[in-house]
């Protein structure tokens, strides 16, 4: 399956996940220190679906953070390079995420779209 180019990463990446998307909060990209591990915690706690972005230098930190504060179990998304040649979702826990992204580097390249599914 492949996304149609769009006015927005957020839609097209929803719209190929295939989680929920019926409700679903847009926080752009996280701050870099002051508030940030406030945020994960109420990401944690949120009941509809989580999207935000993520930079290429820093995936590896969010997902490990996302381990430690979503539940057991919940899917996290992660689209990268949406419309482009290397385009590619990847679906599973953080934990899975992390561990795919660290064995294989080139799948760390890329904008990404970060989608945490509803609790």
């Amino acid at each position: 399956m492949v996304t149609i180019p769009g006015a927005s990463a957020v839609t097209a990446a929803l719209s190929i996940t295939g989680l929920p998307s019926d409700e679903f909060t847009f926080l752009g990209f996280l701050p870099h220190k002051k508030g940030r591990q406030t945020l994960l915690t109420e990401i944690g706690s949120m009941t509809r679906t989580v999207v935000l972005y993520e930079s290429t230098h820093r995936i590896l930190k969010l997902l490990k953070e996302l381990e430690a504060h979503l539940s057991e179990g919940r899917t996290v998304c992660i689209a990268r390079e949406l419309t482009k040649l290397f385009e590619e979702v990847q679906c599973g826990t953080p934990a899975e995420l992390h561990e795919l992204l660290s064995a294989q580097s080139e799948k760390q390249k890329g904008e990404f779209v970060v989608i945490i599914a509803a609790r």
